[in-house]
């Protein structure tokens, strides 16, 4: 009776101690779901590390973390109210979408950040990190550019291509016909021949590469 005494008292204890290491035992993490914080632009404090994992959406710009944003919905909406503060006189009928750069993603995570949505919707509109549809035009050389308004970019090709010829002559040329014999020495037009091909299709671009007038237009069919 001696001998089971003692081990009746060691199986309570071990018992206790499985009790006792059951309490304080970690979760079990997922590895596939984050359980860190990644350095992001505008700052961002932990506010908890939970044992379920909640989905959130994180805003990069050229791969850098700009913040964790509490719902993707809130987007839309700053979109909506860029676009009629900045963008609607210049591009009506228009929308605009993120920059190029703007990249968001939802990921499933331990981690719950401090709300900083407004500071991050700021960020983007400070940095003007924006796009609107426009008017791609792809040359045949592989250059690409965007352009408000088609019937800019026809009057622009006109006139780049009176550095080459006079504009009486273009314009026969424009109704097929060709101008008279010369009756002596001199110069006669016939001809220009245009070696690049363009296509015509909607874009998004960022305000600043978008060509907005004629003039625009002329200098990069000139200079690129």
């Amino acid at each position: 009776m001696k001998k089971v005494l003692p081990i009746f008292l060691a199986i309570i204890l071990s018992l206790g101690v499985i009790g006792i290491s059951t309490l304080l035992e970690t979760p079990t993490l997922d590895p596939n779901v984050s359980a860190f914080a990644e350095a992001s632009i505008i700052q961002q404090s932990v506010d908890a590390v939970s044992e379920k994992s909640v989905a959130v959406s994180k805003v990069y710009v050229k791969r850098e973390l700009i913040g964790v944003i509490s719902d993707a919905a809130i987007i839309q909406k700053l979109l909506n109210d860029v676009y009629k503060d900045s963008y609607a006189a210049y591009f009506p009928d228009s929308t605009i979408g993120l920059g190029e750069d703007v990249v968001i993603t939802t990921e499933e995570s331990y981690v719950t950040y401090e709300n900083k949505d407004a500071e991050i919707l700021d960020y983007l509109k400070k940095n003007d990190l924006f796009s609107v549809v426009v008017n791609k035009i792809e040359l045949s050389n592989g250059a690409v550019i965007y352009v408000n308004n088609l019937a800019d970019f026809e009057t622009a090709k006109e006139q780049y291509l009176l550095n080459f010829i006079s504009k009486p002559a273009l314009d026969l040329i424009k109704k097929k016909q060709l101008p008279a014999e010369l009756k002596t020495y001199g110069v006669r037009e016939i001809e220009i021949s245009v070696v690049e091909n363009t296509t015509v299709s909607k874009g998004l671009a960022p305000k600043s590469k978008i060509l907005m007038n004629t003039n625009d237009i002329v200098y990069f069919l000139s200079y690129g």
